[in-house]
């Protein structure tokens, strides 16, 4: 690795990879966060994940304790998330969940800037640069990541740059930094530098940083998953609650990691089975360029890639393969890595080879990013949303005070978390709806774990209750006020 990145002099000057990088990371913030707010604006995002983290956010920044009544514990229980007390410091100032929204885009941007003095240290071009932060930009999961509610780990991405950076620069106090962010972004990252460390002392000369990467993720992991998670949750969540994820190779980490070993033939039967095929070709598909020059220094990030290939790999939950989920952020740096490698190993071939490479790495880009993009999907979704439903939503929302308790669906639920008390309406879970002082049923799109069928039984029960008025009955919504004594 060490070797990766070139000590040449490199003929961009800083004030070159500044303007490519920052008009790059605009043009990516841009596209994120139109679409993403739009998303929002339509009813479609989700109290799982948007909703618990506004909610989580909002409790911070007015002072409450972050208590998920989603989740019923502690914000800090879920995945040991310090970084959302950062986020609340700027969420104070706007107060909206579409804050969320615009952070998670601005730092999907703001990860250009990293990446492309990377590139400058690999002594590329001003073509080359581009180029590669065009891979960036363009790269489906990375797009995907945005449009998929918010989620504190998508954050982390601009600090991995930062993290190689520092690395490569050999500048300890901003590693350091990186690490420390990237870790409180969420816990279970702390495996990929423990990983990291471990592919800097094996395969590198730089054994301080490794050892400063391997100490500090094996300090991180056990102090968040054995002290951190437990204690803010009261025992209730403990690592092992993902275990269901990972069915037949056990129902606890430790019990995983030995079945790992102790029965290989399982183990090799899901890595080698079609669904891991079709998860690396849409992996490496839309940067698939980069195997005309795959040397030694691939090894090293395919060490410190274990850790995210093994949860998104041995599980047998198809989120984990999916590009439009979170589960391969930590894959997204080295993949990257791989591009500017690319791109460096053709400084020493004439201009047209040169230029021909450039082209083949635009060409792929693009269409590895038609493929796997979900930009035309949530395009379509957001086209396609009623009108009536969006703003009957809007007209009932208006009608809630903002310290009232609420139960609606989980569509509805993202737009009303700046409160401590509200849940979604789950078909299987008999919550009594009259505990809430208001009760907003989505007629349209009954929501995630809901239906029809359960709005109308909801409906029964309050029509039947007296201290429940309702306010709204309209083509999309049923809003109800229930004279809860608190």
């Amino acid at each position: 690795m060490s070797s990766s990145i070139s000590r040449q002099s490199s003929s961009l000057q800083n004030k070159d990879v500044w303007i490519i990088s920052v008009v790059s990371g605009i043009s990516l913030f841009a596209i994120s966060f139109l679409l993403s707010a739009l998303r929002h604006q339509s009813y479609q995002s989700s109290s799982h994940d948007l909703g618990l983290f506004v909610q989580g956010v909002w409790q911070i920044s007015t002072g409450n304790t972050p208590y998920s009544s989603y989740l019923d514990v502690h914000i800090l229980a879920d995945h040991s998330s310090f970084f959302l007390y950062f986020i609340s410091v700027l969420y104070k100032a706007f107060s909206n969940p579409i804050f969320l929204l615009f952070a998670q885009s601005a730092f999907l941007g703001l990860a250009c800037i990293p990446l492309a003095f990377i590139g400058k240290e690999k002594d590329l071009d001003a073509k080359q640069l581009a180029v590669t932060l065009i891979a960036y930009c363009l790269y489906p999961v990375v797009i995907n990541v945005s449009l998929f509610d918010f989620h504190p780990d998508v954050l982390s991405i601009p600090f991995f740059f930062l993290m190689l950076l520092a690395f490569e620069q050999r500048k300890i106090g901003l590693f350091v930094l990186s690490l420390v962010a990237v870790a409180s972004t969420k816990a279970v990252l702390s495996l990929s530098i423990i990983f990291f460390g471990v592919s800097v002392i094996l395969l590198t000369r730089q054994k301080v940083f490794g050892l400063i990467a391997l100490a500090f993720g094996l300090f991180w992991y056990i102090f968040s998953v054995h002290y951190i998670i437990p204690a803010f949750s009261e025992g209730v969540f403990t690592v092992d609650r993902h275990a269901g994820h990972f069915e037949g190779l056990g129902t606890s980490s430790g019990e995983i990691l030995i079945n790992i070993f102790k029965n290989p033939l399982l183990v090799l039967s899901r890595l080698f089975s079609q669904r891991t095929l079709s998860f690396f070709v849409g992996l490496f598909g839309p940067i698939a360029y980069i195997f005309w020059s795959l040397k030694r220094r691939s090894v090293f990030y395919l060490v410190a890639s274990i850790p995210t290939l093994a949860i998104c790999l041995l599980s047998v939950s198809s989120h984990y393969v999916s590009f439009s989920r979170m589960y391969m952020i930590p894959l997204v740096p080295y993949l990257m890595l791989m591009v500017v490698d690319y791109h460096g190993e053709s400084q020493n071939m004439d201009l047209i080879n040169r230029q021909y490479r450039l082209m083949i790495a635009l060409i792929v880009c693009i269409v590895g990013f038609i493929i796997y993009t979900d930009i035309d999907k949530i395009a379509s979704r957001i086209i396609s949303s009623p009108p009536e439903r969006t703003q009957a939503i809007d007209k009932a929302i208006l009608q809630i005070p903002s310290g009232a308790s609420v139960l609606t669906t989980d569509k509805i639920a993202p737009h009303l978390s700046n409160r401590n008390q509200i849940n979604i309406v789950v078909k299987n879970i008999k919550r009594n709806p009259t505990e809430y002082d208001y009760i907003l049923l989505d007629k349209i799109t009954p929501g995630w774990l809901n239906s029809i069928e359960n709005n109308n039984r909801l409906k029964s029960i309050l029509d039947s209750t007296k201290t429940c008025d309702l306010l709204t009955n309209d083509a999309a919504v049923y809003l109800y006020h229930c004279h809860v004594n608190h």
